[in-house]
C-alpha cells in the first residue's frame, strides 16, 4: 500500500504505511528471498525526502543500508543501494550518491 501511495504522490499516506510496515512481524516458516524491512525503510526514506524531512530520511536510509548488509542477500542489497542512490540524488547529494 505504501508503494501505491508513493507512486500517486500521496507522500504522507506513504509514510504512514511504510512506518506501520516496519513494525510488522514476519511469518515463521516463509523462505526469505528479500529483506522486507530494508526495502520498506529505503522507500520510507525516499518519502521522507520528498516531504522535506532530510535528516530523518538520512537516518532511515542508513538504517535500510545496515539492515540490507546484515541480511546478506545480494540482489536485495543491490536494490537497496539503487533506491538509496535515487534518494541521495533527490537530496542533491551527488557525491554521496556516487559512492
Amino acid at each position: 500500500a505504501g508503494e501505491l501511495h508513493l507512486a500517486r504522490g500521496e507522500l504522507r499516506q506513504a509514510r504512514e504505511q511504510f512506518e506501520r510496515s516496519l513494525e510488522a512481524k514476519g511469518e515463521k516458516g516463509i523462505p526469505i528471498m528479500f529483506d522486507f524491512r530494508s526495502i520498506v525503510a529505503v522507500k520510507l526514506a525516499f518519502a521522507l525526502t520528498q516531504l522535506g524531512e532530510l535528516e530523518q530520511a538520512r537516518a532511515t536510509r542508513q538504517r535500510a543500508l545496515r539492515l540490507s548488509a546484515e541480511a546478506n542477500l545480494p540482489f536485495n542489497h543491490c536494490m537497496i543501494l539503487w533506491w538509496a542512490s535515487i534518494d541521495l540524488f533527490f537530496q542533491r547529494d551527488r557525491e554521496a550518491a556516487s559512492r
